[in-house]
């Protein structure tokens, strides 16, 4: 009894502040709490003929049961439509059907309106579908929430004991069309050459294409082959024969075809919030996503020799975010090829996370988050009983005027992450998925803060990860530390060169020797620390891991983590160096006053 009057009152609370909190967005809409009855019983009232189709599936005593549930519900007029279409009656479902169509309604998470975006739902159905929502108008203006691109939403947002209800005007069904399928049926006036090619190819796509894995596939329309001089299957093999010197013909159209085809299904917010790369059915060649404003560019490629400004993801195309049996179907403004290209150098900002980004506080202030919290493209495992510790997440102020700055606080855009790998055993590692590496051999550097010379911190382990491969475990085992001096050159009479600027200028070759360290922001602080980890062999481009592990511990707080740079081996490991603002600074860069900061 007690334990019920607490579940009520919850329930009760919880439905007053949706009250209070959203703001209905819908025209027509209708809210309504309750912190009685569970799923199965509101439809009791209200939705019977969906009703009727639960009770002949498996699903019933689930939907009656305490959980944490979303039913999308449809109409009692959306059922009957339906099972006229379908020409039977609810009596004469068996109770396989009745599962694949409830099932196809209901996921295992409660997901309020105000959770929606222009896409997939964030948590994919019992029947493992993701199912889709975009914000429309009518004529009249009026606003609503499509559903599956099939069902308009009726009624949000309705709290029961065991999850929340939304109303729909139409039976949602699984897709019916492989992706290989859903080619074949794009307009023909339109994407003619891409049908041609996926038609002609058939036999070889499907083997491509097994059973057991999702995909994405990218889509091209006429236009796109149009505007770089293709018109058919030849002026595309002059094409390609440039980018991929020496291949046969036949197997140039098989893995421009097989480039078009990512692993896994990626909607378009699986591809926000950052650079992300997608392995594509051609070995080592991945898909890279960049967001640019609101825009999602493909395969944008910068390095310190070239630029690409890369192809658009066309957001609004009705081939956009199309889910289908074996995945979802993508639309692209350009023309997708592979390129093969070298290996080039990154500067991975450890504090570019899609959680910290995605937060008011980024790039603009202190915030602290907790260790769970932060579970995209990074991941954090404390000691036996250390509990969810913080992670700090920290900004300086970088104001032209700000009269605190120094140069002990160079961090490369400002901010940087700290956390506990102390002797109270908080954080025993870390690690973290990197941006696109092109196959190669690189040196690492680790860059951090180390504010005190008395004091070091943890002692930490190396480990490069990528898929199929061997780890590598890095050379060195990193103090993090503040570096005991700084070597300066000489001149003659002894007197520390300058650069024309009037910058000290570091020794790196004999700082590199004695210390393993080079100055990677460009004017020199010892409480800035570059350490040199070790090499590593990038045998496929990609998105890999890298992997801190604690060898000793202390209780020192002192270090700031900044950056890890990925240099090719055969490049210049100092220059450029960087600035706050994260300006690549040549050694013929311009005045001092022009590289942040100023003073």
């Amino acid at each position: 009894m007690k334990n019920n009057i607490l579940l009520n009152t919850f329930w009760g609370v919880l439905s007053l502040f949706f009250l209070n909190a959203c703001e209905d967005s819908l025209m027509g809409s209708v809210y309504q709490t309750t912190s009685e009855q569970m799923l199965d019983e509101y439809m009791d009232e209200h939705l019977g003929e969906f009703l009727k189709i639960v009770h002949k599936s498996d699903y019933r005593g689930m939907l009656h049961a305490y959980g944490a549930y979303t039913c999308l519900a449809p109409t009692d007029e959306a059922v009957r439509k339906f099972m006229e279409k379908e020409g039977k009656t609810i009596d004469e479902l068996t109770k396989e059907e009745a599962d694949a169509y409830v099932g196809y309604h209901i996921i295992g998470d409660t997901i309020s309106s105000a959770r929606f975006e222009d896409g997939k739902m964030p948590t994919p159905n019992i029947r493992g579908y993701y199912l889709t929502t975009k914000t429309e108008s009518d004529e009249s203006g009026n606003v609503y929430v499509m559903v599956d691109r099939k069902a308009r939403m009726v009624t949000k947002d309705v709290l029961l004991g065991n999850g929340v209800l939304h109303v729909i005007d139409a039976v949602l069904e699984k897709p019916e069309l492989t992706l290989r399928q859903q080619v074949a049926v794009l307009p023909t006036e339109k994407y003619s050459l891409f049908k041609d090619l996926f038609a002609e190819y058939e036999e070889y796509l499907a083997g491509v294409m097994t059973n057991d894995t999702t995909y994405t596939v990218y889509v091209q329309s006429n236009e796109t082959f149009n505007d770089e001089g293709i018109h058919n299957k030849a002026e595309l093999l002059v094409r390609l024969k440039k980018n991929m010197v020496g291949i046969a013909e036949d197997e140039l159209v098989k893995n421009f075809l097989a480039y078009h085809i990512g692993i896994g299904r990626r909607y378009i917010v699986d591809l926000l919030g950052g650079t992300s790369a997608v392995m594509t059915k051609v070995e080592n060649q991945v898909i890279t996503s960049t967001m640019d404003g609101q825009s999602i560019v493909l395969n944008r490629f910068k390095s310190a020799s070239s630029y690409e400004a890369g192809i658009e993801l066309l957001r609004n195309s009705e081939y956009t975010d199309l889910t289908c049996e074996d995945g979802v179907m993508q639309e692209v403004g350009g023309l997708l090829e592979i390129k093969i290209r070298s290996a080039y150098r990154v500067d991975f900002d450890m504090c570019d996370l899609p959680q910290i980004k995605s937060d008011p506080a980024y790039r603009k202030e202190t915030k602290k988050f907790k260790m769970k919290d932060l579970n995209q493209d990074v991941k954090f495992e404390s000691d036996r009983g250390s509990g969810n510790p913080d992670i700090t997440y920290g900004v300086v102020n970088m104001s032209d005027d700000n009269p605190s700055m120094n140069l002990n606080q160079q961090y490369v855009n400002g901010d940087y992450l700290t956390f506990s790998i102390t002797t109270g055993g908080y954080v025993k590692a870390f690690e973290f998925t990197l941006p696109l590496l092109i196959d190669g051999t690189y040196k690492v550097w680790l860059c951090y803060r180390h504010s005190s010379s008395s004091k070091r911190g943890p002692i930490l382990k190396t480990t490069f990860k990528q898929e199929n491969q061997d780890d590598q475990v890095l050379e060195k085992t990193a103090t993090i530390a503040q570096v005991k001096t700084i070597v300066y050159e000489k001149d003659a009479d002894g007197k520390t060169k300058q650069d024309f600027r009037g910058v000290d200028m570091v020794n790196h070759a004999e700082m590199e020797r004695e210390y393993g360290w080079k100055q990677y922001t460009y004017k020199p602080d010892k409480s800035m620390n570059s350490i040199l980890l070790g090499t590593i062999k990038v045998y496929s481009s990609g998105r890999h891991t890298i992997r801190f592990d604690m060898v000793e511990k202390y209780s020192d707080k002192n270090y700031h983590f900044d950056m890890i740079q990925f240099i090719p081996a055969t490049e210049n490991q100092v220059w450029p160096m960087l600035d706050m603002k994260g300006n690549q600074i040549e050694e013929d860069s311009p005045e001092i006053d022009d590289i942040w900061p100023y003073k």
